[in-house]
């Protein structure tokens, strides 16, 4: 598959995501106005019932299928950094930055979803501290990944860019690489906190 073509898949998996979540109401729910009576409110409480547990189903398949285009984002830049050897182009630099934000894309909405996820299972009455701490854990890493990323690809494409400053960005590359990794590790962590199977 050419990078384009899993940019753009990578892309229809978030958006997809997205609407879905949005659409089955991870991100906000309809209210019932006071006035209604007990009989309605009790209904309308059943049925909401059953709209939410499909909706947890349909995200925990949703958070399954980001978290498996993920992985194979992760192997694939593992490959591409064993291949770059030690005198990477500044085209295989900027091949791998982009690499790197395309998992960082879809990282961040599932932070997102995790996050109201989590937010869910406090308001049930859950303990979320060490939750909420892998989920900062997770945020931290995504942030040292992502300013690792911009220096490697700027220098790399930089007109005075050297053999010298290649292997200096193919190192931010590396170490970006232990972000995401440190990233990856907390998703699982949370995923299984959250009992997301």
């Amino acid at each position: 598959m050419t990078a384009t073509v899993k940019w753009v898949l990578g892309i229809v998996v978030v958006v997809v995501i997205i609407g879905v979540l949005w659409w089955s109401g991870v991100f906000g729910g309809a209210s019932v106005p006071a006035q209604q009576s007990a009989a309605v409110t009790d209904g309308v409480a059943a049925t909401n019932s059953t709209t939410a547990n499909t909706s947890t189903a349909a995200s925990n398949s949703l958070i399954d299928a980001n978290i498996a285009s993920i992985d194979g984002q992760i192997t694939n830049i593992a490959k591409s950094l064993s291949a770059a050897g030690s005198a990477p182009s500044g085209s295989q630099i900027s091949a791998l930055a982009s690499s790197f934000q395309a998992v960082a894309n879809l990282m961040v909405p599932l932070s997102t979803t995790l996050t109201s996820r989590m937010v869910n299972a406090k308001t049930a009455g859950a303990s979320v501290t060490t939750i909420q701490a892998q989920l900062n854990d997770l945020n931290r890493q995504l942030s040292n990944m992502t300013s690792q990323v911009s220096a490697a690809a700027k220098n790399a494409t930089a007109t005075s860019s050297t053999a010298g400053v290649r292997q200096q960005s193919l190192k931010q590359l590396q170490t970006a690489q232990t972000y995401l990794k440190a990233a990856r590790a907390d998703i699982a962590a949370i995923v299984q906190g959250l009992n997301i199977k």
